[in-house]
C-alpha cells in the first residue's frame, strides 16, 4: 500500500487523471430523478403496513380514528353545552352542573 502511494505521488499527472476518472464514474452513477403523478397505489400502502407488524398498523389506525372521533365529539359536546336551557327557558342555566359539561369537554380535549 505504501509503495502504491509513493508511486502515485511520484506521478501527480496520473493521480489527477485517476481522480478525474473517479469523478466521471461517480457522475454516471447519478441518475436523473423520476417523478410520478397521480394517486398512490394501494399496493404501496400495503407494503408500508407489512413492513410494520399488523399490531402496530391496527393500533395506529385505531388511535387515528379515536383522535378524530374525540375532535368531532368535542365540537358536538360544545354545541350541546351552549344550547342547554333550563326548564324556565333561560339559556345556559341547565339543571346539570357546569362541572359535568366542563368535565366531559375537558376529557374529550385531553383525549385528542
Amino acid at each position: 500500500l505504501s509503495r502504491q502511494l509513493s508511486r502515485q505521488m511520484s506521478h501527480p499527472k496520473k493521480l489527477v487523471a485517476k481522480q478525474k476518472s473517479v469523478i466521471s464514474e461517480r457522475d454516471r452513477l447519478i441518475e436523473t430523478e423520476k417523478t410520478a403523478t397521480g394517486n398512490v397505489k394501494f399496493r404501496v400502502y400495503l407494503d408500508y403496513f407489512r413492513s410494520l407488524s399488523w399490531l402496530v398498523t391496527l393500533a395506529t389506525m385505531f388511535f387515528f380514528l379515536a383522535q378524530n372521533a374525540a375532535s368531532v365529539g368535542s365540537n358536538i359536546w360544545l354545541a350541546r353545552w351552549s344550547n342547554a336551557e333550563d326548564v324556565s327557558g333561560a339559556p345556559n342555566a341547565s339543571n346539570v352542573s357546569i362541572g359535568y359539561y366542563l368535565g366531559v369537554y375537558a376529557s374529550l380535549g385531553f383525549s385528542q
